[in-house]
């Protein structure tokens, strides 16, 4: 049972608030963005200060580990206050993304001040949680970045005492920018991946993407230090993505959750989906994936189901 560090922040200097968007009762959004003119507005932006709540945060730890009486282990976790380094939800959150694309071309220099903030920004924020000493070992049985355990070698200091700060060098990284889809690669290389790749250099393994496709992104990506595990969402083509990638990453095969969430569980397609996979990559380093099943129709079943397919068509084209 991982327990997080109880962290707090005084906020970026401007109010982020979200009216939703409502079509017959539902939530499909939000807009009412605080970034209204980026030349002017940007200049409100300040870093976040932050505090940790030690006696909180070992009070919950007391109070679990009580509870369960020893039947499972219980630890302290960080990585609740970042999932990504990626910054383009940040810049978002701000401006809101179709502004956002629109600000890449007609207020290009407006855009660059934005993602310099935000990278300085973050920046700040995993050094202050490196110096606070409360960052976890993620190279155990963690599930980091978009999906998959982080269980490696060597990426702990061997030389280090129990009970020593992890450090950013000995952890997993994780960036992606899935909003940022409809650029080009040559927009993505100007306006995105210069201000992710000095965070990402901080890190001791690091793991890129999630829902968008990399393989037309690689040749930058694989700029990234360390770099050890790519995802391959289902917008990207597996075969495109074995040629270019090889043996020399993790390919994070994201499979297509829609087989699992649509009304009807659709049990050939995602075995086929399985099998093309296995046939062109299954020399390569990768991992099956099945996320983003924000539902399964109340049929919790397929979850089970799903396995039991992966497992026959690795034992039948492994």
């Amino acid at each position: 049972l991982q327990i997080p560090w109880q962290i707090s922040d005084d906020g970026w200097g401007i109010q982020i608030h979200k009216k939703d968007v409502t079509v017959d009762g539902g939530s499909f959004g939000w807009r009412d963005y605080p970034i209204k003119n980026i030349e002017k507005d940007i200049e409100k932006l300040i870093f976040r200060n932050y505090s940790v709540d030690r006696e909180l945060t070992f009070e919950m730890i007391s109070a679990a580990e009580k509870v369960l009486g020893g039947i499972l282990p219980v630890r302290k976790w960080n990585e609740t206050y970042w999932w990504t380094v990626g910054l383009t939800i940040d810049a978002i959150n701000f401006v809101g993304l179709e502004n956002l694309m629109i600000m890449l071309f007609n207020q290009a220099e407006g855009v660059h001040r934005l993602m310099a903030f935000l990278r300085d920004e973050k920046i700040n924020m995993i050094e202050w949680c490196e110096r606070e000493g409360i960052l976890h070992d993620n190279s155990i049985n963690d599930n980091i970045g978009s999906g998959g355990p982080g269980h490696v070698e060597g990426l702990s200091d061997p030389a280090k005492l129990k009970g020593d700060p992890v450090r950013l060098k000995e952890i997993w990284g994780f960036a992606e920018s899935q909003e940022t889809v409809g650029i080009s690669p040559n927009m993505f290389v100007e306006f995105i991946f210069p201000y992710q790749l000095p965070i990402l250099e901080r890190f001791g393994m690091n793991y890129y993407g999630c829902c968008e496709p990399i393989s037309k992104r690689f040749e930058w990506v694989r700029q990234i230090p360390r770099l050890r595990r790519i995802s391959v969402s289902p917008l990207d083509d597996i075969r495109v993505c074995a040629e270019t990638y090889g043996r020399n990453y993790v390919l994070c095969r994201k499979v297509n959750p829609s087989h699992v969430c649509s009304e009807t569980f659709l049990e050939e397609a995602v075995r086929r989906e399985i099998r093309e996979t296995l046939h062109v990559a299954r020399h390569l380093n990768i991992e099956l994936i099945l996320k983003d099943t924000h539902t399964i129709c109340n049929d919790p079943y397929r979850i089970g189901r799903w396995v039991e397919i992966a497992r026959e068509e690795i034992n039948n084209n492994w």
